[in-house]
């Protein structure tokens, strides 16, 4: 993993996993992969209306003849092609949200502001000011960071260790059984009674509270 050019905000230095996501020094992953889709990509119209700009987050686009673009900016004659953000100048910063830089052609430069919301994709074309100098807003869930290394819960690790350990002995038992005592048929089954008195006594438990709930009251003498 290698050093991102960044901001020193609330969560100080962090570490790029990919192009697209970042581990926080609270182990917390910031991960935009979701939204890149290079035949589908995100847009949104410039404020005046005579543009409209196209955005993929990891993979390029083509803009203006070449596949380098991360942000591309075309007018809605199809006259007109600039490509506002080159992927490969991708840095990243962070102060209380993802910040993503371009670098484009003709000294473009261009940051987007990855706000973390409830949304699944909303791209809003902020302001050029100065000249060339472009800033956006992306509203996702996508900006959200994440614990991606949250374990199992303590119920989870209770019934992966009583079924590994119910697993090993009816295996174990069950080779001990046959190939040493030489048992055939149910004989093999370790505690073979205990379990058979188990499941009968199962049954008649739930014979006797359907009984209940049906208001059959002899139906637990059947039994």
């Amino acid at each position: 993993m290698r050093p991102i050019n960044l901001i020193f905000g609330y969560f100080g230095p962090f570490f790029e996993k990919s192009r697209c996501k970042i581990t926080l020094p609270n182990n917390n992953i910031m991960d935009i992969t979701p939204l890149d889709n290079p035949a589908e990509p995100m847009t949104c119209p410039d404020i005046v209306g005579d543009y409209k700009f196209f955005y993929n987050p990891c993979t390029p686009i083509p803009c203006n003849q070449t596949k380098t673009s991360a942000i591309c900016q075309k007018s809605l004659d199809n006259k007109y092609e600039f490509n506002i953000g080159i992927l490969a100048t991708l840095t990243l910063s962070y102060n209380n949200s993802l910040l993503i830089h371009f670098n484009g052609n003709d000294n473009r430069i261009t940051t987007i502001n990855c706000e973390c919301s409830e949304r699944e994709k909303d791209l809003t074309f902020v302001k050029e000011d100065p000249l060339k100098i472009y800033v956006f807003e992306l509203n996702s869930k996508w900006c959200c960071p994440r614990d991606e290394k949250k374990g199992l819960s303590f119920g989870s690790l209770i019934l992966i260790l009583f079924f590994s350990v119910f697993t090993s002995y009816l295996v174990f038992g069950f080779i001990f059984l046959k190939y040493f005592k030489k048992k055939t048929g149910n004989e093999t089954i370790p505690n073979y009674d205990f379990w058979s008195l188990m499941g009968r006594n199962i049954k008649e438990g739930m014979s006797f509270t359907l009984s209940k709930i049906k208001g059959d009251s002899s139906a637990y003498d059947k039994i």
